[in-house]
């Protein structure tokens, strides 16, 4: 192995270390004091990494309310008025928008975000940039030309799903199933496929070289960097 090829190595190795450090140390739930949410209107406010599972915001104003990294899963968000809230990252499985005032890329979304399947369906050029999207299922979905930049699909399912020419940069995709999908043309621009599965999947090496790799099962169903695997590999 000639010196640049070595260097390289190192660098993506220290890349997916340091991007586990990050993903490690952000991840800090705080439980949300009750008196900031019991106004009717709470716009503008800051929600960021609150764990707010199960609470009652129906009814209310959350204009320009920023929940990112929050955890919303199973709460009430019903008849509210989420115009320019943010939800980046936001753990919304269960959480119910039922007649909520939401911003084009929520309203498209807002379906799969609380239900966590898109198994079979068309997201062809949709916005999911950011999304928390976590263990969802996205077999055989299509994701042709979507926007997943930054979007966290770890341990997501990816079987047969068209990602062609998808938007893929910095997207976390650490464990996912990504056999037999069409990745043709896609983005990976330091994305971390961490522990993922690429078997039969279409993707050149040219797209995977500039991605975070590591304990990752390759299309020929090689696993690079096996030394990187921590307690089991992925399937083959």
């Amino acid at each position: 192995m000639n010196r640049k090829k070595t260097t390289n190595n190192r660098i993506i190795i220290l890349g997916c270390v340091l991007l586990w450090v990050t993903l490690a140390c952000s991840a800090t739930y705080r439980p949300v004091d009750p008196t900031r949410i019991a106004p009717d209107d709470l716009s503008g406010m800051d929600f960021v990494f609150q764990d707010m599972p199960g609470v009652d915001l129906s009814g209310k104003n959350l204009r320009e309310v920023d929940f990112s990294y929050a955890d919303l899963q199973g709460a009430d968000l019903s008849n509210t008025d989420c115009t320019g809230a943010i939800f980046d990252h936001t753990k919304l499985r269960g959480a119910d928008f039922t007649g909520a005032i939401l911003d084009e890329k929520w309203e498209r979304i807002i379906s799969l975000l609380t239900s966590g399947d898109g198994s079979g369906q068309s997201f062809e050029e949709y916005d999911l940039s950011d999304a928390y999207l976590v263990d969802y299922d996205f077999s055989g979905a299509d994701l042709g030309n979507a926007e997943l930049d930054g979007a966290n699909l770890g341990g997501a399912n990816l079987n047969g799903a068209d990602l062609s020419y998808a938007d893929l940069h910095e997207a976390a995709l650490n464990g996912a199933d990504l056999r037999n999908a069409d990745l043709t043309g896609a983005s990976l621009w330091r994305a971390s496929l961490n522990g993922a599965t690429l078997t039969n999947a279409v993707v050149t090496w040219e797209q995977l070289e500039v991605a975070y790799l590591g304990c990752t099962r390759l299309p020929d169903g090689t696993i690079y960097r096996a030394d990187t695997c921590y307690r089991r590999t992925p399937e083959p």
